[in-house]
């Protein structure tokens, strides 16, 4: 059984010896080339004389975030977003926890909903320039982050839909034996759970990333989420108002 450090050097994912009720769900994963990198912005990563993780920015605009995300994400896509938006898109009033605290990105195309309309109607629909600031949502992400250990927590909003992206660590220093096929197995068992849920309508797992300086290993994990669950009341959106209005004091 090969260890973490072994497995390094193969550059591949192999499924061989993975229990046959879990292979399912990874089988995307297969003979899927593993990335190297240790966890700062620097491309090729540097090795054991990592850079400073705010070396550089790699996204000029909201719009070319999206489409990473919509396309070919990679466990250090997450990694330079964070880094680079450690202070922006984030909840309102929030402290600041950089690897546990989501950011939230949305297509511009998609219009901001209106519950104040003739009659004031008692509940909207999610729409996706609304999940920044739905708080049943944010509480719900960061309930998933605590559950499951997750990190680096990014939201993606477009075309009345969201969906969530996670960064799950396995191994480090303390877990030297601690095996590759163990974490797809550990991975493969957070996707059912994750769809064992109300709130999830789809999970899966995109890219395996490993960080040689630390000896960890990371999986890309996303999911769609049911915005039928997370609907804000006329009082909720007032309720933000409030907020905004005291946020906006203590700045001054």
């Amino acid at each position: 059984m090969k260890t973490l450090n072994e497995f390094v050097h193969n550059n591949y994912v192999s499924l061989e010896g993975i229990e046959e009720s879990l292979l399912k769900s990874i089988s995307n994963l297969d003979n899927q080339k593993i990335n190297e990198c240790c966890g700062c912005c620097c491309e090729p990563c540097c090795g054991d004389k990592c850079c400073d993780p705010y070396c550089y920015p790699k996204y000029y605009s909201e719009s070319e975030i999206t489409s990473m995300l919509r396309n070919q994400p990679k466990v250090q896509s997450l990694f330079d977003v964070h880094y680079q938006f450690s202070n922006r898109y984030r909840y309102p009033g929030v402290t600041i926890e950089e690897t546990k605290e989501p950011l939230y990105f949305r297509s511009y195309n998609n219009t901001i909903s209106n519950v104040y309309t003739s009659g004031e109607p008692q509940t909207t629909t999610l729409m996706p320039t609304d999940a920044l600031y739905n708080e049943k949502l944010y509480n719900y992400i960061k309930g998933i982050v605590e559950e499951f250990g997750f990190t680096y927590p990014t939201v993606l909003e477009s075309e009345g839909k969201v969906q969530l992206f996670f960064v799950k660590g396995e191994g480090g220093y303390e877990e030297k034996e601690k095996t590759i096929k163990k974490g797809l197995e550990d991975v493969a068992k957070i996707l059912g759970k994750l769809e064992g849920k109300d709130e999830i309508t789809w999970a899966q797992v995109l890219d395996v990333s490993i960080n040689n300086v630390g000896n960890v290993y990371n999986f890309l994990v996303t999911c769609n989420v049911e915005t039928t669950n997370f609907q804000m009341t006329v009082d909720d959106y007032k309720k933000l108002q409030k907020k905004f209005e005291k946020i906006e004091k203590e700045e001054k």
